[in-house]
Protein backbone atom coordinates (compact mmCIF):
# COMPACT_ATOMS: atom_id res chain seq x y z
CA UNK A 1 0.00 0.00 0.00
CA UNK A 2 1.20 3.71 -0.91
CA UNK A 3 0.82 5.96 1.60
CA UNK A 4 1.22 8.89 -0.68
CA UNK A 5 -1.42 11.15 -2.72
CA UNK A 6 -2.08 9.28 -5.99
CA UNK A 7 0.01 12.25 -8.33
CA UNK A 8 2.20 12.99 -6.10
CA UNK A 9 6.21 11.35 -6.79
CA UNK A 10 8.59 10.24 -3.75
CA UNK A 11 11.86 12.27 -3.10
CA UNK A 12 13.16 8.98 -3.62
CA UNK A 13 11.80 9.01 -7.46
CA UNK A 14 11.89 12.24 -8.55
CA UNK A 15 15.59 12.38 -7.62
CA UNK A 16 16.31 9.52 -9.60
CA UNK A 17 14.18 10.91 -12.55
CA UNK A 18 16.08 14.12 -12.27
CA UNK A 19 19.54 11.92 -12.61
CA UNK A 20 18.56 9.87 -15.62
CA UNK A 21 17.49 12.93 -17.32
CA UNK A 22 21.12 14.74 -16.75
CA UNK A 23 23.06 11.55 -17.78
CA UNK A 24 20.58 11.52 -20.95
CA UNK A 25 21.29 15.15 -21.96
CA UNK A 26 24.75 15.24 -20.75
CA UNK A 27 25.30 12.12 -23.25
CA UNK A 28 23.12 13.56 -25.99
CA UNK A 29 25.49 16.97 -25.58
CA UNK A 30 28.56 14.68 -26.24
CA UNK A 31 27.24 12.66 -28.70
CA UNK A 32 26.41 15.76 -30.83
CA UNK A 33 29.61 17.20 -30.27
CA UNK A 34 31.33 14.46 -31.34
CA UNK A 35 29.49 14.27 -34.49
CA UNK A 36 29.77 17.76 -35.24
CA UNK A 37 33.83 17.93 -34.76
CA UNK A 38 34.98 14.55 -34.54
CA UNK A 39 36.26 14.44 -31.51
CA UNK A 40 35.27 14.74 -27.95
Amino acid sequence: MKSDAPGKESKVRSALKGLSWRIIATLTIILIVYVKTGEI
